[in-house]
Parts: structure tokens; sequence; C-alpha cells
């Protein structure tokens, strides 16, 4: 896949049962936004932020686990804010696409993943 962003930042990660394919549309020290494709069955380890992040499922289907109340699954036009700091794990229980929203701006994944 050759995809040229606006930025010209894209990226690939090998993950856990797939992979990841991260689009960085805009980036700032406030703010960065990307457009994130999971593959179906892929497993995001379980990370932590600096700052909180907003997800919002475009199409697709995932399960976010490490909320005090259990595991959240997300479908096509959910949304969810991740706390700063909170642990979390991602699996797409189908192929996916991603709005990313991370607040202050950092676009790249946590070490650990590529």
């Amino acid at each position: 896949m050759n995809v040229k962003t606006s930025k010209g930042r894209y990226k690939e990660y090998r993950v856990k049962g797939g992979r990841i394919i991260r689009l960085g549309l805009d980036s700032s020290d406030e703010i960065s936004i990307a457009k994130t494709y999971y593959m179906k069955n892929m497993e995001m380890p379980s990370h932590d932020h600096v700052g909180k992040e907003v997800m919002g499922v475009i199409s697709g289907k995932i399960v976010i686990t490490g909320f005090g109340d259990g595991e959240k699954i997300l479908k096509k036009y959910d949304v969810i804010i991740i706390p700063k700091g909170l642990v979390h794990s991602v699996k797409a229980l189908a192929d996916s696409w991603i709005w990313n929203i991370v607040m202050p701006g950092d676009i790249d994944f946590p070490n650990g993943v590529d």
C-alpha cells in the first residue's frame, strides 16, 4: 500500500493477529489527528498515553479493555474518550477504520509497538 498524506506520514505496524496502518493527517504540540486501519483480529498490546485520546469508529467493530466497568465494544459512529494514563488494549473484531485524536499532540504509538 502506497499512501501519501498531507504530512507524508504513513506507518504500518505488525502486532499480534495482524497489522495496523496509520495515516497521520495533521499534528501539532496541542493535538494530533490520524485515520487508522485495524486488520480483523489484530491485538494492540496494553499501553497508555501521556494525554487523552479520542477514538471514533468510521467502519468496523473494536473492543477496548482497561476500563473499570469492563470492556467497551465500539461500532460504526461510536466515540470514546480514553483518559490520560489509562492502561488499555484494543482488539479489532472486524476490519476497522478509526479516527484517533490525541491531546497533547503525539501521533506515534507507544514504545514496543513496531
